[in-house]
């Protein structure tokens, strides 16, 4: 990928927004997720359900702080350049949250991503800080008490 823009000093609803650009026919893709085979690949931890639908798998709030955590393995080396890549409707404006468990430790708001979430549809990509040393994964779809359509997650690598 190549940086664009860095709006690193800009005044923003959140921090460290970049725009880039990357060639496909570098980035290979490790796991995508979909609805048929998202709970292969996600498991509910807080106060959500999953529902299959049509368009996507339906991440059903049943609280506040609806959340959900990876079961796949992460194997990835060192150094690799790792992307998290989500396209999801959401009913509400709000923010998406990435969590990342490090080996022998817990989620921290210090290992996490934070995104903006407009009503409607979202693409998220999100690079994954020190790979190689990923437990998991956690993803705080909306952070009110809100429905949320998840219509793919990719795990992709350049």
């Amino acid at each position: 990928y190549e940086e664009i823009i860095n709006f690193e000093n800009s005044i923003t609803g959140v921090e460290d927004y970049y725009i880039y650009r990357f060639n496909d026919e570098l980035i290979q893709e490790i796991y995508d997720s979909n609805k048929s085979n998202f709970n292969d690949f996600w498991t509910p931890l807080n106060n959500c359900i999953f529902i299959r639908e049509e368009n996507g798998m339906l991440i059903k709030a049943q609280g506040n702080d609806p959340y959900f955590e990876s079961v796949f393995s992460m194997d990835f080396k060192e150094n690799e350049l790792v992307m998290l890549k989500i396209i999801m409707d959401s009913e509400v404006e709000s923010f998406l949250q990435i969590y990342y468990k490090f080996l022998n430790k817990n989620y921290s708001e210090n290992s996490s991503n934070k995104f903006l979430v407009d009503k409607g549809e979202n693409i998220i990509l999100a690079i994954i800080p020190d790979p190689e040393n990923i437990e998991k994964i956690r993803i705080d779809p909306v952070a009110i008490n809100n429905d949320c359509l998840i219509k793919e997650i990719k795990i992709l690598k350049k």
